[in-house]
């Protein structure tokens, strides 16, 4: 055993260089070696010492050679390949520190984000149960209000439009948290996409009257059934229709169109009236949590940043793309693409 304190590894450590054992009896610094010291280094029958030097000339370990069994002396090359050797051990034992230490961060980290998962998971179980019942007091309220009293049927209407938005959020927070986990799932069954388009749109219509905003619908007269889970893609409409209103100025015209794609494909695009996306942004803007470069829309427009994320998952999981394009003039264009039947 040789301590770090030792008389020989602190010539070696200041020296870097190789030590012969007919040297320790005529190098100074290593007189002071003790009896016992000697004789433990004896019995190691080291012949050649080589340190093992990080490439900040860090000694961290050592190679004893005995002597040759053709009983000649080390040569210069022998000198060189055993230099070759000890500094590709230096590069391999740094290598194993290195992903030691990234493996022990990675699980650190991996650790962290299920506990974060869990976090999400649970807060948003907690805030369904309440808000399920909000949302069924404010609408049996509202439909059994009086039709005079307009005032108490406005906070009503408020209440529940309010409900229905931290309702949505929470949906993301537990969709967020079963794509962390990989537990999105969706069912396929075929599905009308007008009708659903059409139920969509109409959710969304005192949304765009607030605004005085003009939604046109274009679609073929027949349409052919798409490959989804209904939803899960009413979830993707729902995004991208109220995210056109949210970006769009008062009083703008939006637009949704359908087109056949090859008799494979149905391809569905939002286009909104709002400021044209760069391409910098475009990007970023499936990321999670990512709410524009301009810190003055993202205090105008609030939210989680967190709705093109989960619907890019989702259409991804249907085995479609998703993505932005710039519309002619002003305003951007989001759409995506659906598997026929």
């Amino acid at each position: 055993m040789l301590r770090k304190n030792q008389p020989i590894l602190r010539w070696i450590r200041a020296k870097k260089s190789l030590l012969y054992s007919k040297d320790l009896a005529v190098i100074p610094q290593l007189q002071s070696l003790t009896s016992n010291e000697i004789e433990a280094l004896q019995k190691t029958q080291a012949e050649l010492i080589i340190p093992i030097l990080t490439k900040e000339n860090e000694l961290i370990g050592l190679i004893i050679l005995g002597k040759k069994l053709s009983r000649l002396e080390y040569s210069d090359d022998d000198e060189r390949l055993v230099i070759a050797v000890a500094n590709r051990m230096s590069t391999e034992l740094e290598n194993a520190r290195l992903y030691n230490s990234e493996k022990n961060i990675r699980q650190q980290l991996e650790m962290q984000d299920a506990l974060k998962t869990e976090f999400l998971h649970s807060v948003a179980h907690e805030l369904k149960t309440p808000l399920t019942a909000i949302l069924s007091s404010s609408e049996l309220l509202t439909s059994n209000l009086p039709i005079d009293n307009k005032l108490t049927k406005r906070i009503a209407s408020n209440v529940k439009n309010s409900a229905l938005s931290m309702n949505r959020r929470v949906v993301e927070l537990l969709d967020l948290a079963r794509i962390q986990i990989g537990q999105l799932e969706i069912k396929l069954k075929p599905l009308e996409i007008d009708k659903l388009i059409a139920e969509v749109t109409d959710q969304l219509e005192i949304i765009f009257s607030s605004k005085e905003q003009k939604l046109t619908i274009k679609a073929p007269s027949s349409l052919p059934k798409v490959k989804a889970d209904r939803e899960k893609i009413e979830q993707v409409l729902f995004n991208l229709l109220s995210n056109a209103s949210k970006f769009s100025p008062i009083g703008a015209n939006l637009a949704l169109k359908v087109t056949k794609v090859g008799g494979e494909k149905v391809v569905i695009k939002v286009e909104d009236s709002a400021s044209t996306i760069n391409a910098k942004e475009k990007k970023k803007i499936f990321d999670p949590y990512y709410r524009s470069e301009d810190a003055t829309k993202r205090e105008r427009f609030p939210g989680l940043g967190l709705g093109l994320f989960i619907s890019k998952k989702i259409v991804e999981l249907h085995q479609g793309e998703i993505w932005v394009e710039n519309k002619s003039g002003k305003g951007n264009v989001f759409a995506f693409s659906l598997s026929t039947c």
